[in-house]
This record gives C-alpha cells, structure tokens and sequence, in this order.
C-alpha cells in the first residue's frame, strides 16, 4: 500500500507553490484553464437535456395521397416496350476517321462574317464634314505709323565768294608783249561765250543782285508736329466708318446734293439719274485691309459730256482712301451724254481685293532703314 505521505511529496514536487502564482499572473493560462471547465461543464451537462425537446417536430400530413392503379383495360392500351424497333445506330467502325464531327475551324480561313451596314445599325451615321471650312481671317492690321520716315532738311547751298576789284596797279594784269596767236574763225564760232566776271559787271549790277537767302533749318519740334500731322492723316484714312455706308443715307445726300445741283428738288417727273458701274485698280495702300469696296459718286454732266462742278460722294465705302480715289475716278471717267442737257449719273466705283495685287506679305509703306 502506498504511503500517503509519498503522493504528497509527488504534488509538492509537480506544482510549487512559486509556479501556481505565475500561472495565475499569466492572462493565457488564466483564459485555457476557463475554457477547460466551460467545455468540460457542457459535455458533462449535454446528457441530461430532455430528448424530446431536441428532436425536430415532423409537419402533420392533412392530405394524404392515395396509390392509383390502373385497371388491366388502361394497361391494354400502353405501348409495349418489347414490340419497339430496336434503334439502329452505325457501327464504330464504319465512321469517319477525320471528321467533322469535332474539327475546328482553321485560323487561317478568313473571316466570313458579314459587315454591318451603317442602316442596320441602331444608332445613325454622323452626318458628313462640309467640304469647305472657311478660316479664320486674322484681325486687321493697320500699317505701322513709326515707319514712315520723314527726309532730312536739305542744307543750303553754299555760294563761293567772288572776288572784288582792287584799284592797286599791282592787282592789274599787265599786257603780254609776245604777239597774240591768229584765232581761226571756226574756233571762234565753237568756243562758248566766256560769263561774265565780277570786274566786266557794274556795280549798281552787282548791287541789283539779290543774294540767296539759305533756307532754315527745321527744329525737332517742326519734325514732331509733321510726323503727328501724317500719323493723323492715316489714321483716318484706315478707320472704318460706318456713317454713309446704308441705303437710307445714301438716297439722302442724294436728295440734298440733286437740290444743290441741279436747282430743284427732284420729284416724280424728273428724269431718273443714270447709273453706271466701273471696276478700279485696288489701292496697294488698302492691302492690308484685305477687303473689296464699293463707293457711289454723284456727277452732273452738260450736254457737251462735260462735268459740271465737283462730284459728290454719296454712299461711303466706309474707308477714306477708297472715298478719295473714288471721287478721282469718277473725275477721270468719261461720260456720253446724248440727253441735251445737264444729266445726272450716279457712278459706282468697286474696288475688287485680289492676291496680284497684294501677294502675301507685301506691305505698303516700305521699313525704316
């Protein structure tokens, strides 16, 4: 019989006293030792559960179904199995070794799909790019100002100093006592006439003489206003104006200019001006417009087709320079008039842009240098 004391001493030996407070500071050891006695609390407990509480509870059947079974007229009239034809199905043998039956298409066969037309397709076809896109013209340039230059003052000349008459006999050529040589008379003929010299002048001619004044010279200043001045007179010939450039204002100064002209008003019985149309040489100046113009001068012509007074300028291309060659135009145009008397003709002048005229890149006013 084992002594008492020996399982004992076997405890004391397994578990100190030192080792049962480390498991008790030990959070994992504390967490296993929970987990063995609720494991082992359910295990022990899972017996005596009630069993009938734990089963699940089958659903009552309310209908039940009966078992048919047919009567030997109803079996008469089912197909009998054994009198089917046996199906016949070829023998193994007899089928192709390279068939069809799991062959791929070759990749190198093209693809015979049929394209889909644009009106199959459920969306439309966008519609097509116009054939011509006008571009975009850059903002007009005006020639630049800075680069006229303005010519120098020419400085005056200089006139040399003649010599005075002295009344010293020394100053007096004295006579060449070697006979003169015989002058032919066609060597006197050729020869030009010697001008005459401040000793062969009187004096009151010499004194009637006016001398040249020399010019002035022009100042910074004169220079500045004249370069402002032209600057000014090209401003307003490249401006755009939009006064007289409408019908309404055209079919005005008309009626205000036939007054002045002709005397009277013009009225329904008076005879209806002529109108003619010419086509101008476009200005080189005007290329950096970039545009064709049109103008309508007013000119009275007598019954010998000469014109009578100024022209007017009626309907405004819109641009100075186009104004003013209009008008010498129509003061260079010649008019037929078979009327009898004093006619009025209203003259169009078009001014048609064209690259001959202004090739890219070609400037007007020439630069400075």
């Amino acid at each position: 019989m084992a002594n008492p004391n020996s399982f004992r001493n076997l405890a004391n030996n397994l578990v100190s006293q030192g080792q049962l407070q480390a498991l008790w500071r030990n959070p994992s050891a504390i967490a296993a030792i929970a987990s063995l006695l609720a494991h082992g609390l359910l295990f022990a407990a899972l017996p005596l559960l009630p069993r009938q509480e734990v089963r699940a509870k089958e659903a009552d059947i309310k209908d039940p179904v009966s078992i048919t079974e047919l009567t030997p007229a109803e079996q008469s009239r089912l197909p009998d199995m054994v009198t089917l034809p046996p199906v016949e199905l070829p023998p193994i043998s007899s089928a192709p070794k390279n068939g069809s039956l799991f062959t791929l298409p070759s990749l190198s066969q093209p693809n015979t799909r049929t394209s889909i037309t644009p009106s199959d397709s459920l969306l439309a076809p966008p519609p097509p790019l116009p054939i011509f896109i006008p571009p975009i013209l850059p903002p007009t340039q005006f020639p630049s100002f800075s680069t006229i230059q303005i010519p120098p003052a020419q400085p005056a000349p200089v006139r040399p100093v003649q010599p005075q008459a002295s009344d010293s006999p020394a100053a007096m050529p004295s006579p060449s006592l070697s006979p003169a040589a015989p002058v032919s008379p066609s060597a006197a003929a050729d020869s030009p006439p010697a001008s005459p010299s401040a000793e062969d002048l009187n004096p009151d001619q010499v004194a009637a003489q006016p001398e040249p004044q020399p010019s002035p010279a022009r100042t910074e200043a004169d220079i500045q206003q004249d370069l402002i001045a032209r600057q000014q007179e090209l401003r307003e010939l490249y401006t755009f104006r939009p006064e007289g450039t409408s019908v309404e204002a055209a079919n005005s100064s008309f009626l205000s200019w036939y007054g002045e002209a002709m005397g009277k008003d013009y009225g329904e019985g008076e005879a209806e001006p002529t109108q003619e149309e010419v086509t101008a040489d476009y200005l080189k100046v005007g290329c950096p417009l970039k545009k064709t113009q049109r103008a309508v001068v007013g000119v009275v012509v007598d019954a010998e087709s000469q014109i009578v007074g100024d022209p007017r300028l009626l309907k405004s291309s819109g641009y100075g320079l186009f104004n003013q060659e209009a008008l010498q135009v129509a003061k260079a145009h010649e008019f037929k008039n078979e009327s009898g008397g004093n006619q009025v003709y209203l003259l169009g002048v078009n001014f048609k842009y064209s690259e001959e005229v202004c090739p890219p890149g070609f400037s007007p006013i020439a630069p400075a240098g």
